[in-house]
């Protein structure tokens, strides 16, 4: 066989930073490792996604959303398609999942694979209609035309399975590349940059300021945290729709001076690495890779008891969880841990190795691929001989 046997194609939109992207870049730095497979990529925007993955030699292919209509991104799609002749086509989102289906149905219709990487945001009122029209063609490609699904994580798993059958849906759980998370600041810098005293406790949180976060209850918490630990600030790593009014809901609780917002950060590592607890108060998540760093960084996490984060933290192994929704529970636990150093230290560690063991970027690309070979073994229309 030709060591360059089964050609795989993702398509992403690529049109911002987010938890999709990141887990395809660490997808892809697996991949390219795998003799067998020749890995190229179709992005709709040029951005972060297309430097991420060109710096990791694959082959991109940029067809600008934002200079070409809708049925000629189509059309470039299928000519590409039809002039490598892919054996694989993997989509990551909604839009690109339609547009993969019916570029592959209209050229030599490869197989197609769908990662799933959460369950969609509910919003309320007519947001929600709009969402499930919005929603609708990508549902009918995976009933009809996917022909795998990928899920994060069990628990988005067992949801899946309902609408697309048991035999369809297989589990892959996210993974991080362990070496590349380090320190990218000196110790001590990042704390001085934000204005915290010696001595200060960090607890900190990487996500979207958005609903399905729950970055609301961490502030609720601090109230409550107070009445524990004096020394102490409570950082919010990232951007959102919801930016001002959880700066209004602090102001409001009169605790603004012990929270702070820092906005966007390209490489957030840097700035977990200083946290004494890491919180995730999240309301929904499959696998969040923000998570995976803080745990392979021994950082200890309090994290809410939803979707697949239980299948990463367990309670008071590598971590502690707390059910969602409840400020009185994130600040008990993190009272708990800041109080106990001895406890922050062995939850750390635990949670570094149960990391490298279970949720490294080689863990998951390794089952990616024995997942593409399985694939191409069961569609005898293609002429290739798989590992």
């Amino acid at each position: 066989m030709d060591t360059k046997g089964i050609r795989v194609c993702h398509l992403a939109v690529g049109d911002r930073w987010g938890g999709a992207e990141v887990c395809l870049v660490e997808l892809m730095k697996s991949l390219v490792k795998h003799r067998d497979l020749d890995m190229s990529a179709i992005v709709l925007n040029h951005g972060r996604l297309v430097k991420e993955l060109s710096s990791l030699g694959v082959q991109v292919l940029v067809i600008s959303e934002s200079e070409v209509s809708l049925l000629k991104t189509l059309r470039k799609i299928v000519q590409q398609l039809k002039s490598r002749q892919y054996h694989i086509i993997h989509s990551h989102k909604p839009k690109d999942n339609v547009l993969g289906v019916l570029a592959g149905l209209l050229s030599s219709r490869p197989v197609i694979v769908r990662t799933v990487h959460g369950s969609p945001e509910m919003f309320p009122g007519i947001s929600r209609i709009r969402m499930a029209l919005h929603e609708l063609p990508n549902q009918v490609c995976n009933r009809v035309f996917v022909d795998q699904v990928i899920a994060v994580s069990e628990d988005l798993k067992s949801q899946l399975t309902k609408y697309y059958g048991q035999s369809r849906v297989v589990c892959i759980h996210n993974g991080i590349s362990l070496p590349d998370v380090n320190v990218l600041e000196e110790q001590g810098q990042v704390r001085s940059k934000i204005g915290l005293a010696k001595g200060d406790f960090l607890i900190g949180t990487v996500g979207r300021l958005s609903a399905v976060k729950g970055c609301e209850f961490l502030i609720k918490a601090v109230p409550h945290l107070c009445r524990i630990c004096h020394n102490f600030k409570v950082l919010f790593v990232g951007e959102g729709p919801l930016k001002s009014s959880l700066e209004r809901l602090a102001e409001s609780l009169r605790i603004r001076d012990r929270v702070i917002f820092m906005g966007h950060h390209d490489f957030p590592i840097d700035i977990v690495r200083e946290m004494d607890v890491f919180v995730l108060p999240s309301l929904n998540e499959g696998i969040p890779l923000a998570l995976l760093e803080a745990m392979s960084l021994q950082r200890p996490v309090v994290a809410a008891k939803v979707g697949g984060v239980p299948e990463v933290v367990r309670h008071e192994l590598n971590g502690l969880l707390i059910e969602s929704h409840d400020a009185q529970a994130i600040a008990s636990a993190c009272g708990r841990l800041l109080r106990d150093r001895v406890l922050r230290r062995s939850l750390g560690e635990a949670a570094r190795i149960d990391i490298e063991k279970c949720f490294s970027s080689v863990v998951m690309g390794d089952n990616v691929a024995a997942l593409y070979r399985k694939l191409l073994r069961e569609f005898s229309d293609f002429d290739v001989v798989c590992n």
